[in-house]
Parts: structure tokens; C-alpha cells; sequence
């Protein structure tokens, strides 16, 4: 009888530390409520707006997610979105007209300049990661303002525009994006040899340097990538409002590191998916959507989103714990 309860006790431990199965549990009984609680929930209009509103927060959960994998952590990506979309929208605009590609490598650029001296401060020179990309995100902020003098980017192409509010078929093209960079962030982590060595380096780097590994090259990547990722989706969100606003990317960092803690990527490194984080970033999503359906006071959802990122962090706590209990 012992044994079967211990053995029942171990099932329930690692369904618990599972990366993926919290957050998809969570996302099941937001929706069954919702469908009971509101009319529209269900309506093909509020899925295809909630996938919309989940893609842009999606793309830079995914750059979270691969710092996260190397022990990191990046408060600098909302600023970072929001430089993207600054310049970007200067390409954009219809005096400049620049095909696609230039601004897509303009959001490309921005990406490797700032998350290279990201990687190069905390990985090569040591700089703590939380100060470090603090630091970055207030210099990213009045470089920001320096170039704009406080003022919106408007005037944008209609094919940079598309980006934003365009479909295929029924599907937003953000979707389509967001797809897309998911799958690559699934490749990189999945596929390849510098995904292998970011896991080994945020799991132990210790034991990654004594295998050979370059961990400071490692980490530097992972910066890298995230500020890329950031980038686009600030792209991508200018082309969504149709013009470069001051306000994109606010908040961003943390909605992000919220849907990968939730999504079961430790803060500690070593561990996280690309799917577990595509669900965690649904929670807050569908979180929000249904605040609004449910006609709650705009105060209380940023009170009630500031506690998800508590219980977020509390999560990511207890999870750990348990995985160390088995």
C-alpha cells in the first residue's frame, strides 16, 4: 500500500515539474470558465484576436526563453523593441519607402548591436545581468528619445503596414511570424550544437567549461538572440499600430519572462521549451482577453497582471523544488 501511495506521490511530483504540463492545465480551465462565463469568448473574432494580441508578446518570450536556457536574464528587450521600431518606421516611412528586406535587416542590426554589447558586458566582462540590461534598457531609452525628440514616426508604407494588419486568409500575419519564429527558436535549442551547449551552460556551467565548452561565447549568442527577436517584434508591432510610438515594447519585458517562467523555463538555466513557453504566453493572453470580456476595471487588470508575475516567480520556485524532491 506505501509503495503504491509513493509511487502515485512520484507521478504527481513530476507531472507538477513537467515544463510543459502547468501551463497548459492553466490555459484548459481559463478557457473552460470563459466559454461558461462570457458569450464571445468561443467566437472565431476573439480567437483570431487573441492569437493577434498573444504573437507580438510570443516573439520576444521565445528570446527570453533562450537567455533563460543559458542562466540570463534581459530587462532591456522592451527598450530594444522600441528602438526597432523607431528606426525601422524612419525606413518605413513613404518619403523613404525601403523595400522589406532593408527593414527587416534594420531589425536584424539592432538586435546583434545591442544584444552583442549585452553578451560582451555579461559574458566576457562579468557584469551582473539583471544591472547590466537595466542599465541597457535606460540608455536604449533616451537614445530613443534623442532620435525622435519625443515624437511618433508616422506617414508608413502600406507594405510595411501589411506586416501588421494583414492576413492570409483568415490568419493575421503576425500569427504567421510568430509561427515561424518559434519554429526557429525550437530548431536552434533543438537541432543544433549551440542549442546543446546553451543548456549544458545554463544547467552547470562549471562542468559545461571543464567539457570544453566556450560559455562566454555561449551566453554572448544567447543575448544575441533575444535582442534579435525583441527587435522584430518591435517591427512587427509598429507595423500593427502603422506607426513608430514611443509607448511600443512598455512592459514587454516583464510579460515576457512571466509567459516563460509560466511556461516552465527556470530561471536558474538549463531548462525550458519552446512549446511550454507558447502556452505560458497564452495564459497572460487569454488573461487579459478575459478581464476585458468580463468588463473589469482597467485598475484592477494591471493590479491582477502584477500578481501573475509574483505567482510567475513563486512558480518557477516551487517547480524547481520539486524537480531537486524527486
Amino acid at each position: 500500500m506505501d509503495k503504491g501511495k509513493n509511487d502515485i506521490s512520484t507521478k504527481i511530483k513530476k507531472f507538477l515539474a513537467n515544463d510543459k504540463t502547468g501551463a497548459i492545465l492553466i490555459v484548459a480551465i481559463m478557457c473552460i470558465f470563459l466559454v461558461i462565463a462570457t458569450d464571445n469568448f468561443a467566437t472565431t473574432r476573439n480567437i483570431i484576436t487573441l492569437l493577434r494580441q498573444s504573437s507580438f508578446c510570443l516573439i520576444v518570450a521565445m528570446g527570453v526563453l533562450c537567455v533563460f536556457m543559458g542562466g540570463g536574464i534581459d530587462l532591456s528587450t522592451g527598450s530594444t523593441m522600441c528602438l526597432s521600431a523607431i528606426l525601422c518606421a524612419k525606413c518605413a516611412q513613404e518619403t523613404v519607402d525601403a523595400p522589406l528586406i532593408v527593414i527587416w535587416l534594420v531589425a536584424i542590426a539592432v538586435g546583434v548591436v545591442i544584444g552583442g554589447i549585452n553578451g560582451f558586458l555579461i559574458g566576457y566582462m562579468k557584469l551582473p545581468a539583471l544591472i547590466e540590461t537595466l542599465g541597457m534598457s535606460t540608455l536604449l531609452g533616451g537614445v530613443t528619445l534623442l532620435i525622435t525628440s519625443g515624437y511618433s514616426v508616422n506617414n508608413l508604407s502600406d507594405k510595411f503596414n501589411a506586416m501588421g494588419i494583414g492576413k492570409v486568409g483568415q490568419i493575421p500575419v503576425p500569427v504567421i511570424i510568430a509561427v515561424a519564429m518559434c519554429v526557429i527558436m525550437w530548431f536552434i535549442l533543438k537541432k543544433t550544437k549551440y542549442g546543446r551547449h546553451l543548456c549544458a551552460t545554463g544547467g552547470n556551467e562549471q562542468a559545461a567549461i571543464v567539457s570544453g565548452i566556450n560559455t562566454k561565447r555561449v551566453k554572448m549568442m544567447s543575448y544575441i538572440l533575444c535582442s534579435i527577436f525583441a527587435s522584430v517584434s518591435g517591427m512587427i508591432i509598429c507595423a500593427r499600430f502603422q506607426s513608430g510610438q514611443l509607448s511600443i515594447g512598455a512592459g514587454y519585458e516583464l510579460d515576457a519572462i512571466s509567459a516563460a517562467v509560466i511556461g516552465g523555463a527556470s530561471m536558474t538555466g538549463g531548462a525550458g521549451s519552446v512549446i511550454g513557453v507558447g502556452f505560458g504566453t497564452f495564459v497572460l493572453t487569454i488573461l487579459n482577453n478575459g478581464l476585458d470580456l468580463m468588463a473589469v476595471n482597467a485598475y484592477w487588470q494591471d493590479a491582477v497582471q502584477g500578481i501573475v508575475i509574483i505567482l510567475a516567480v513563486m512558480l518557477d520556485v516551487a517547480r524547481h523544488k520539486i524537480k531537486n524532491s524527486i
